[in-house]
């Protein structure tokens, strides 16, 4: 339990030692597609730097929202502007850490993109990072898409605003404006035989 404990704080105490508050979060896109296995996750993040200076941010991007430990594989860090894969600074059981340099007045699109294992009944996503910027995200678009009909949506900690059917899957859609998340977006299901 204190490994646990330990571990959720990490992020916390390692953001509180990031010099400055020049890089803001201000914009993510999210695409989670569900099998009957795993969870795979296309995250578009924006970040700008308000300062007329260049600078260095290092981020702790984290891809577990539950209290039990999830695996993760494949996962990728990739910079548009540069056209270049991120290095990963570090991998922790609760998320990975890299470092963003950014040119004066900079905007970056960054996507991260991995596979997550399932314990048949629940995924998600992180959501309440945007606490390390203390600002609200001005825009935010999630999408799931369940890939296998045998996985039937049961509820998720937001309630989806739209709900389509593409090709035969189902897709469940969230769009938030000034957001501000107390809770991370967590999708309950379950299987039919």
């Amino acid at each position: 339990m204190i490994r646990k404990i330990i571990i959720c704080i990490l992020p916390v105490v390692y953001f509180s030692t990031v010099q400055g508050q020049h890089i803001s979060f201000y914009r993510e896109n999210v695409v989670m597609q569900l099998d009957s296995e795993h969870c795979f996750v296309t995250a578009d993040l924006y970040y700008r730097n308000n300062s007329a200076k260049p600078a260095f941010q290092t981020v702790f991007f984290p891809y577990s929202c539950h209290s039990h430990v999830v695996k993760v594989d494949t996962i990728s860090v990739f910079d548009y502007s540069t056209g270049s894969n991120i290095r990963i600074a570090k991998k922790i059981i609760a998320g990975v850490i890299f470092e963003l340099p950014f040119a004066a007045s900079e905007q970056k699109k960054i996507k991260v993109t991995y596979t997550q294992d399932h314990n048949g009944q629940s995924a998600g996503y992180v959501l309440t990072k945007v606490k390390y910027y203390n600002v609200t995200i001005s825009q935010a678009n999630y999408s799931l898409i369940i890939n296998d009909p045998k996985i039937k949506f049961d509820s998720a900690t937001y309630k989806p605003d739209n709900i389509t059917t593409e090709e035969g899957k189902q897709k469940y859609s969230w769009h938030k404006s000034n957001f501000n998340p107390k809770n991370e977006l967590c999708i309950y299901f379950h299987t039919e035989h």
